[in-house]
């Protein structure tokens, strides 16, 4: 046999000689240049024609762009329909000395990519041109006949001495699965991953190619558009788990009696109880589950899986599954297939223990026939042989004498592998299978296209057709629908479809749609052959519900009650004033009103205990219950000036209101051996119109602030700077600024008889129950501060004041308590202004060991180690797992404002809640999970331990999540820490010192990417950052201390590059503030900014539901390893 290779050297000798010969005869030089010729390629017509591809023609120079003939496009467009000559302008392909116009362009995709080839009207191959190579990061390795690109190797086939890159089909006939099955298969499992769908086809034994695979699942519109694709409910491609991974539990009946039944959903391995017809609680449940499995196989698995229910969904369940670190998953409303493993093994159960019932009768009780049925089914083989006792223990059940003997240990550990790889392999086959046969499920596009609240359908198993209910979210392929009672239940898109509307039909009043359609039908049915259409010949549905006789008696309509709370009045103002000139008159019909008082029950309780004391004699005031102290009050008020009292003018005072006042009476000192009755007057001061036109929010002291005064506290005890709380008694009435406004009261009851008949109250100075009353107490406890204590406001809390003197003090002003952190000298200075002010104070208190400070809701205490600890006082206690809307709203804001105080784990799950206007039962569950933690944690706080100030810097972390939040909002965090830090090997600093604030918010600006998030949370912990930075510098000025500088940390790389090195950004309006920060940064009010690691970055936990260790680090320990990945070395003399 002649090689292509000796064929090729034959016709070059002979081809020589013939040369020779020529040119010895005619003596021609065939050397010699010619004229050009119009015409200079020669081809075979044949060899290109239109009716066999040849393939392509790669590294070739003849032109400088791939180009094919027009017989060859045609021959591979009959391989390749989907091709198309796309018109393009015309260019010019030189072929040696020869050249042609193109007529347009054909893209080929190929394994490399898709490649443009000029379509010529001549006869020449596909050439893959030299350039084109270059481009696409080809190359041609001609000793081993291959196209190569990175990783991907292509094979080429010599022919006519060139190499030839086939596209044929026959090409890819090797693989058994074409590229239509394989598409199949990725719609058929539900568009899942590559790995996913290689690692099934791989048991299967299937040959397929992965490269392929992965270009389907790139090209693919729905999972470009999703991130993770609503696989079908039938056919779900899971992960491989082990037993006791995740268990499917479901309640059937067994002769009228409930059972419960678990299957594990790796091996089908059972087990089952039976349960009390009364008791089926979720205490009950879970019970039963620990006793038939739990407590009898392995433990506690990983997954319980359940049907929607409200004994398995209830907050007291999932407890109990918390408590064993169990989750539990709710399959949605008549979703009976997603947990069809327990819904198909209910009837081989029932089945098997009918039969033993039937042969033992009485013999046995009903738990023990239940667990001989149970243990059949377990050693009975399936339907490809495998038994679930086999996968389980290794072993099969001895039955006889015959059978062999138990297997060690080893023989147990293989049998189960191989039994486990058999199990897996067989159900892989099976999925497959069935997918490649089963025909498309209902067609849910048009029920994806409605919109919010639009009215729906759904079918139940028991009465059919049920609605039309409200459409209130769609979840993939779940949907949340809302009843006529505003019940929210979940079901599958496939079993709810649009309710279409008639919008010529008028429904009668308080009757549900269906129950009309039913009684015209009724009553239409003698008259009409065709009941399903109507006299424009439209048709309608004629799905019906049965309405029970309880619900066809209509509802009488409650009447609606107005917003606002309604008031109740006992008499006309105006009347009783102008049209009763007489005062005769006037006093009797003063007489004749019985005014009521409505007391609180704490206000009721006090009174009780008054009674109760005075009868032990622990109180001997003279008189009646809060007689005394209400007549001290009053005459403390008056001689203060807070009010006068003036008879009623009805010319001055016809267009004035006139409040109500009332005393409110406590007991004061109840925990001490000398308890006291304390009255207060108090202005009934609601529904005041007048309040619209005046300040009434006074300011109080930021948590930022709070905590900035005890982050630093433990660092200056050592200097002799001590931390104290003071509390002034009845803050609002000793306000020394009157009211802008004219307020009129009537007296209160108690003291009516004191004063003439028609006497009212001229309130001059604040009082409490007057809405502006905080704001003039605020005005005039700050001015004693600033001008009597030579104090100045911080720049950015006007309740946070430092001292201006060579006396250190920092004061903090929470409405009638006072915060302070001062040295010996500025508390004796405080005490002296204080009695010189005249105002009414209780004394001084001093955080001690032994003597713990409660300020604005926090409970504060000292160590031996001279650290503080900072919890809540108490709020804890009224948590509870919320089970309706309005209990969703209350504990959220409880579980919000612990948040704020000293739990600021809690603030991203609780800032989310908060975004939530209408919760689904998801939102309930992940509120509940967090006040759950805050119930169990109730005594976490933040620790603040001394360091060296002197040394100290002020880290701000900050991280953005980019479109995190359900409505594709950006969720923004940042935690300002104060402390030191020491250098470590490897880039590393560990960071030693006390949270001051952290923040966690939704992003009131539109997010276009992942840098504008990550920048405006910068820009957010920055601008707290100054205004921190700024108020240290007052303080480090009192110390005489070098300033705090302040240092940005964050783990975006494309950020930290904008900053320091001078990056740009395609969304133009980020340059703002990119540009701010960054004369910030050459100003040195930002004197570093740091790029670090992102599993390091505390702030993490600002912005995720699942974040990393570092917030719980830093406050359990106060220090933090932080890896550095880059930063830019600043001199300290540098401008």
């Amino acid at each position: 046999m002649i090689t292509s290779a000796e064929n090729s050297f034959t016709i070059a000798a002979s081809a020589s000689r013939d040369q020779a010969f020529k040119h010895a005869l005619l003596a021609e030089d065939p050397y010699r240049v010619k004229d050009p010729k119009e015409t200079a390629v020669f081809v075979s017509e044949e060899r290109y024609s239109d009716h066999v591809f040849r393939g392509i023609l790669p590294d070739t120079g003849a032109a400088g762009t791939s180009n094919a003939g027009m017989p060859q496009v045609r021959a591979l467009m009959r391989i390749m329909p989907s091709l198309k000559i796309e018109e393009a302008p015309a260019t010019t392909i030189h072929f040696g000395a020869g050249s042609t116009d193109s007529i347009g362009i054909v893209r080929v995709p190929t394994l490399f990519g898709n490649i443009t080839f000029q379509v010529l009207p001549t006869a020449t191959p596909f050439l893959f041109s030299i350039t084109d190579m270059d481009k696409m990061h080809v190359r041609l390795d001609n000793l081993t006949n291959r196209l190569i690109q990175a990783d991907l190797i292509v094979p080429v086939t010599r022919r006519w001495g060139h190499p030839w890159w086939l596209l044929e089909p026959a090409a890819s006939a090797a693989f058994h699965l074409t590229e239509t099955q394989l598409r199949q298969l990725h719609r058929r499992f539900g568009h899942p991953s590559v790995e996913r769908l290689s690692r099934i086809l791989t048991k299967v034994g299937q040959e397929f190619d992965s490269n392929l695979l992965k270009r389907l699942t790139d090209i693919c519109h729905h999972c470009q558009l999703n991130a993770k694709a609503p696989g079908r409910f039938k056919f779900t491609i899971r992960d491989d788990h082990e037993f006791n991974h995740e268990i499917i539990v479901d309640i059937f009946f067994i002769n009228g009696q409930p059972v419960l039944h678990v299957v594990d959903s790796a091996t089908a391995f059972q087990a089952a109880k039976f349960l009390n017809n009364k008791e089926q609680k979720a205490k009950d449940l879970w019970d039963a589950i620990m006793t038939c499995w739990i407590n009898t196989y392995l433990g506690p698995p990983e997954w319980i899986v359940h049907d929607a229910g409200k004994n398995f969904g209830s907050a007291e369940f999932k407890q109990y599954a918390k408590g064993l670190y169990i989750r539990v998953q709710e399959m949605p409303v008549e979703a009976h297939n997603s947990i069809g493993k327990a819904e198909r093994y209910h009837g081989p159960l029932r089945r098997a223990y009918q039969i033993i019932d039937a042969e033992l009768g009485n013999a046995l009780t009903n738990d023990q026939k239940l667990q001989m049925a149970v243990k059949t089914i377990n050693d009975t083989a399936g339907p490809d042989g495998l038994v679930p006792t086999l996968l389980v223990f290794g072993a099969y059940p001895r039955m006889t004498d015959d059978s062999p003997p138990s297997f060690n240990v080893v023989q147990r550990a293989e049998a189960i592998r191989k039994a486990t790889s058999e199990a897996r392999r067989a159900l892989a086959k099976r999925q497959v299978r069935n997918a490649l046969s089963t025909r498309n499920g209902p067609d849910t596009t048009p029920l994806h296209t409605l919109p919010l609240q639009s009215k729906v359908r759904v079918w139940r198993e028991k009465n059919g057709w049920q609605g039309p209910f409200d459409l209130i979210a769609m979840e993939g392929e779940t949907c949340t629908v809302a009843n006529e009672a505003g019940i929210i239940s979940k079901f599958r898109s496939t079993i709810v479809q649009p309710y279409l509307e008639d919008k010529d039909t008028i429904l009668a009043d308080n009757q549900p749609p269906q129950q009309q359609t039913a009684s015209e039908g009724n009553a239409d049915a003698t008259n009409e052959s065709n009941a399903d259409v109507n006299q424009d010949g439209a048709a309608v549905d004629s799905i019906v519900v049965a309405v029970p006789a309880a619900m066809e008696t209509p509802r009488q309509e409650l009447p609606r009650r107005g917003p606002g709370r309604p008031r109740k009045r006992l008499i006309d103002e105006q009347y009783f004033f102008d049209a009763l000139k007489d005062p005769s008159e006037r006093t009797e019909l003063l007489e004749s009103i019985t005014t009521m008082a409505f007391l609180t029950t704490k206000e009721q309780g006090d009174r009780d205990l008054a009674v109760l004391l005075r009868s032990k004699g622990l109180i001997i005031t003279p008189g009646q219950p809060f007689e005394i102290s209400g007549r001290t009050e009053i005459d403390n008020l008056i001689a203060r000036g807070v009010f006068k009292f003036e008879l009623y003018d009805p010319v001055k005072h016809a267009k004035l209101r006139i409040f109500d006042s009332r005393m409110v009476n406590e007991i004061k000192g109840k925990d001490t051996a000398a308890p006291y009755e304390k009255s207060r007057l108090v202005i009934r001061g609601y529904n005041d119109d007048g309040k619209a036109f005046i300040l009434t929010q006074s300011p109080t002291i930021q948590r930022a602030s709070q905590r900035l005064m005890i982050a630093i506290a433990p660092c200056l005890f050592q200097r002799g700077i001590i931390l104290w709380i003071r509390d002034i008694t009845q803050a609002y009435v000793q306000s020394q600024t009157p009211l802008q406004r004219t307020i009129l009261a009537r007296i209160p009851e108690q003291l009516r008889d004191r004063y003439p008949e028609g006497t009212i109250m001229t309130v001059i100075k604040p009082l409490y129950g007057i809405p502006e009353a905080g704001t003039h107490w605020w005005v005039t406890y700050s001015t004693h501060h600033r001008e009597n204590l030579q104090m100045v406001t911080s720049t950015y809390d006007p309740c946070l004041l430092i001292s201006g003197s060579d006396k250190f003090g920092i004061i903090g002003m929470q409405t009638d308590d006072t915060l302070g952190l001062t040295d010996l000298q500025f508390s004796d200075l405080e005490e002296e202004e204080l009695q010189k002010a005249a105002f009414a104070a209780k004394p001084k208190e001093i955080l001690t060991t032994e003597n713990p400070l409660t300020f604005n809701g926090c409970r504060i205490s000292l160590n031996a180690e001279g650290g503080i600890m900072m919890t809540q006082k108490g709020q804890a206690s009224k948590l509870q797992i919320p089970t309706t809307n309005q209990e969703y709203i209350e504990q959220r804001a409880r579980g919000a404002y612990l948040a704020s105080i000293c739990q600021p784990e809690a603030a991203f799950d609780l800032s989310i809640a908060a975004q939530r206007k209408e919760p689904t039962s998801d939102d309930f569950k992940r509120l509940g999970s967090r006040i759950q933690w805050q119930i169990d944690n109730q005594n976490r706080g933040l620790k603040y331990i001394p360091f060296d100030l002197e040394k100290a810097k002020l880290f701000v972390f900050v991280d953005g999540s980019f479109a995190n939040n359900e409505d594709l909002s950006s969720q923004l965090g940042y935690i300002i820490v104060i402390g030191t830090e020491d250098q470590t090997d490897n880039d590393e600093f560990l960071v030693k010192g006390n949270i001051i604030t952290y923040s966690s918010t939704k992003s009131k600006r539109v997010t276009r990417s992942a840098l504008a998030s990550e920048l405006y949370s910068m820009v957010q912990g920055a601008d707290i950052g100054y205004a921190i930075a700024s108020t240290l510098k007052l303080i480090t000025k009192q110390l005489g201390i070098p300033d705090i500088p302040m240092i940005l940390l964050t783990d975006s790389y494309s950020l930290y590059e904008c900053l320091v090195k001078l990056g740009t950004t395609k969304e133009k309006r980020l340059m703002i503030d990119i540009m701010a920060l960054r004369r910030s940064y050459e100003r040195r009010e930002v004197h570093e900014v740091r790029w670090i690691n992102g599993e390091d970055n505390p702030a993490d936990a600002m912005t995720k539901a699942s974040p990393n260790r570092a917030l719980r680090t830093l406050i359990d320990k106060n220090k933090i390893a932080i890896r550095v990945e880059g930063w830019v070395e600043r001199k300290k003399d540098e401008k």
